[in-house]
């Protein structure tokens, strides 16, 4: 008697073969998704180190700027340079601008 198998028996032999393949394949397909996955994962928290790295020295390098740009440093240091305060100020005003003057060259 051909068809299905009385309850009990094993299936035929030739279908073992393309089953135990089959199944290998998406064994590998799973434990190769899973390694994407934790490789993908180990480099997002890499990254996500050097971004917070990042960040601290941008905010230690802003405060570092907010002091340097201060204009009692700045004072200070032109004191302590030699420099003196102007007794003096006086403005420059560009030239109105007109025609172009002869031998005036681009």
């Amino acid at each position: 008697m051909r068809g299905r198998p009385a309850p009990g028996r094993r299936p035929p032999a030739r279908l073992l073969p393309p089953a135990a393949l089959g199944t290998v394949a998406a064994l590998f397909v799973v434990i190769g998704a899973n390694v994407l996955v934790g490789q993908a994962a180990v480099t997002r928290a890499a990254l996500e180190v050097q971004v917070r790295g990042r960040r601290v020295e941008a905010e230690r390098l802003e405060v570092t700027v907010a002091r340097l740009r201060a204009p009692e440093r700045i004072e200070k240091r032109a004191l302590d340079l030699g420099l003196v305060p102007a007794s003096e100020i006086i403005s420059l005003v560009p030239p109105v601008a007109g025609p172009p003057m002869r031998g005036a060259r681009d």
